[in-house]
């Protein structure tokens, strides 16, 4: 499943060209419902990622295994930008000390936590919002 063109569809936004944010506006995560959402950064642009992810709002798309559920969570910048912040560290020691790739995770908790549902499927129905606008 492409998550990134379900998202811009949903949002209007469009992908973005080259490294960086999956959409020009947006980045957007998924993993199976009650999973942590994943970030990689790699060694030769990871770091201008990590700078980019702070600033650019998030979308985490949680989905039943057979995909006939699904919840999409809007989370404003400002509101992961600590959690990156934390990751900074670790990513430069990583690297410094010849690692091949940086992982995080955004667990489903602090999604759910922090974020504002704005798509709701069950069973192939949309349950909220009835209606959406744009």
């Amino acid at each position: 499943m492409d998550w990134e063109v379900f998202g811009a569809i949903l949002t209007g936004d469009q992908k973005r060209v080259g490294y960086g944010s999956d959409l020009t506006q947006l980045e957007v995560k998924s993993a199976v419902a009650g999973n942590s959402f994943e970030y990689q950064y790699h060694k030769e642009h990871g770091e201008e990622k990590l700078n980019e992810d702070p600033q650019i709002d998030h979308l985490f798309i949680s989905y039943s295994k057979d995909y006939t559920s699904l919840v999409v969570r809007y989370v404003e910048a400002a509101r992961l930008a600590p959690v990156f912040e934390s990751w900074r560290q670790g990513y430069q020691e990583r690297y410094a000390s010849g690692g091949q790739r940086f992982r995080k995770s955004i667990s489903f908790g602090f999604v759910v936590e922090h974020s504002e549902v704005i798509l709701r499927v069950v069973d192939g129905l949309q349950v909220y919002p009835t209606e959406i606008s744009r």
